[in-house]
């Protein structure tokens, strides 16, 4: 599968992610004083986004000039040519001053069926990053150890090669007997544009009907009134089929006031046989990509994906809530399903489950499906990777299940398929949701990663107490603290073992903190941040200091200058009772001590 589909196409309009194209861009080679024109226009194609092109440009020199030969490599990497990335990585990975190349190198090599090679370059990757915190390549050499423990023989997959096209045929949804896809095959209406990043077609929606026998209808487009001049898809319906949200391009003005190309989530409403346009959702955040949209059983939670500030890596995946007749402010799901590498693809299952795609997990190879389960409170814990047959040493993504859970489709880039991404359909004997699955080396298995039920801020959630509360009280506090410079506490901002995202019933307070801080222009703060004593003392301490910076990010986000926000991590060093380590307390009692404090200066 190509990059830009990971993102669904957001390759038009020379789009910067903050994602590896960070360390594409930044070129460790030294240019040669004469390059030829035709390397030249392969320069520019590249700076422009344009790598099916500059690879066409680039191999008509036949050089050896390292740089070039790392731009050739970087090209078909994001254009998910495994074979001639694994040929080019090699070629510079041991010249080369960026540590990426290692990772590139080894996950090309793990698509080309080469494990044993691979581990050698992922364990170079994280010899150079674990310091970071990035640990993805120790990571993906203990799932590629468990490979062969993730498989069931009672799961039949089949390529449905009746519909399936040579170019990409991905993300596939069930709309009753109809199945709604995305696609870049070139139909008669369709724009006769290329884009420039993988040289096919735009991608539009198609869709196909099932019928008595089984098979499927050939695919046709599956709105005129919704198509558009760029990419469209992928989506999602409401249950009762009336409502759509789907990915579309954008244009809007960065914070320069400069016009860009972002994808940002649309809806539209059926009116009869026709789909007409509604608007875009405000989501927050203008200047970012908001893609992929999935939706709950009743409506009420919309989870994404998203390259906005504040996240883990490249894509996350986030959640945002409705009431009052709007979309809450979208809360990241957490260190325990997003990575330093992209998480992309949601999809709920009726049943509350969370499944997805990502390349920063580990697993088989480029992205693998993983499952979120939930728990009886309806709680998501640690992702799993769900195994063969559905995953494979090439991207498998876009999976999507009936209401039985025995059912459902899949998206491939493994060999054998009819075009690059082909759709799969699967039946097994036994529902996924019961099928074992195996954690991934990243997932920290005692963390629950987001609590749906929290964010609803029902009346059995007791700690969401501050609803109830006056707010005028809360001001008094800020305004007392403020003129003696004491440190207040932040009785609601609390955080799940083990997390550093800011669940979602801190917002409340976090908003008055933002409004007083608008009301007080002159007001600095400090955000000193606290964990209880259970795990490591080193590792509580790296964690209160994201956590700080969690809320600091909040607060920046709502429009508070950066310059005005301090975060400091305290650890566990000032408990606020006798729960150290080897004690035993309820988990109330060490919640007390995961909090956040405040001081104004």
């Amino acid at each position: 599968m190509a990059y830009p589909n990971i993102f669904s196409n957001l390759s038009f309009s020379y789009f910067n992610l903050a994602m590896a194209l960070v360390l594409v861009m930044v070129l460790p080679f030294t240019t040669t004083a004469q390059t030829s024109t035709a390397q030249q226009e392969a320069d520019k194609l590249f700076s422009q986004q344009a790598y099916h092109a500059a690879t066409e440009k680039y191999t008509l020199n036949n050089t050896e000039d390292p740089r070039v030969l790392e731009q050739l490599a970087h090209s078909y990497r994001l254009n998910h040519d495994t074979r001639n990335a694994e040929k080019y990585y090699a070629l510079i990975v041991d010249k080369s001053y960026d540590p990426a190349n290692y990772l590139y190198y080894a996950q090309a090599l793990q698509s080309n069926g080469k494990p044993e090679l691979a581990k050698v370059y992922f364990l170079k990757y994280d010899q150079l990053m674990g310091s970071t915190g990035d640990h993805r390549g120790s990571h993906f050499v203990a799932n590629i150890d468990m490979e062969t423990i993730l498989c069931d023989d009672d799961i039949s997959l089949k390529n449905l090669s009746d519909i399936n096209s040579e170019q990409l045929d991905y993300c596939p949804v069930i709309l009753g007997n109809k199945m709604v896809f995305v696609s870049t095959r070139q139909s008669q209406t369709a724009s006769p544009k290329r884009d420039m990043w993988t040289g096919e077609a735009f991608s539009s929606l198609y869709v196909v009907e099932k019928q008595q026998d089984g098979a499927f209808t050939l695919p046709e487009l599956f709105s005129v009134s919704l198509g558009s001049t760029f990419h469209d898809g992928p989506l999602a319906f409401s249950q009762n089929g009336n409502w759509m949200y789907y990915t579309r391009n954008v244009s809007q003005k960065n914070d320069a006031g400069q016009k860009e190309k972002f994808l940002k989530i649309a809806t539209a409403i059926k009116d009869g046989n026709q789909w007409l346009r509604d608007d875009l959702l405000d989501l927050g955040e203008r200047p970012c990509n908001d893609v992929h949209p999935t939706l709950s059983k009743d409506g009420q939670q919309l989870v994404f994906a998203s390259d906005r500030p504040g996240g883990y890596g490249g894509m996350d995946l986030y959640v945002a809530c409705f009431s009052n007749g709007k979309w809450g402010m979208p809360i990241n799901l957490g260190a325990s399903i997003n990575t330093a590498g992209h998480e992309v693809f949601p999809f709920l299952h009726n049943n509350g489950d969370l499944y997805f795609a990502s390349d920063g997990q580990g697993g088989f190879g480029g992205l693998d499906v993983f499952c979120a389960k939930t728990d009886s409170y309806g709680d998501w814990t640690g992702a799993a990777n769900i195994g063969r047959p559905f995953n494979s040493p090439k991207d498998d993504f876009g999976l999507v299940l009936d209401e039985t859970g025995r059912q459902g489709f899949l998206t491939s880039a493994r060999d054998g398929g009819m075009g690059r991404d082909d759709i799969y359909q699967f039946t097994s004997k036994t529902p996924l949701n019961d099928l074992p699955q195996t954690t991934s080396a990243n997932a920290h298995s005692y963390d629950p990663i987001f609590s749906p039920r929290k964010i609803k801020l029902n009346e059995t959630t007791t700690e969401l107490s501050i609803k109830d509360e006056d707010p005028s009280a809360f001001l008094a506090e800020m305004e007392s603290a403020s003129a003696t410079g004491a440190f207040l506490k932040l009785d609601h901002i609390y955080y799940d073992y083990g997390q550093s995202a800011i669940r979602p019933d801190a917002a409340q307070e976090l908003d008055q903190l933002v409004q007083f801080l608008n009301d007080h222009p002159h007001l600095s703060i400090e955000l000193i941040s606290h964990t209880d004593a259970r795990g490591d003392a080193a590792y509580n301490k790296e964690l209160s200091e994201l956590r700080a910076q969690s809320a600091a990010n909040y607060l920046i986000q709502q429009g508070v200058n950066a310059n005005r926000v301090v975060a400091i991590g305290m650890g566990e060093e000032q408990l606020l009772n006798e729960c150290l380590d080897g004690r035993e307390c309820s988990e109330e009692e060490h919640q007390i001590n995961r909090r956040t404090e405040i001081r104004f200066y």
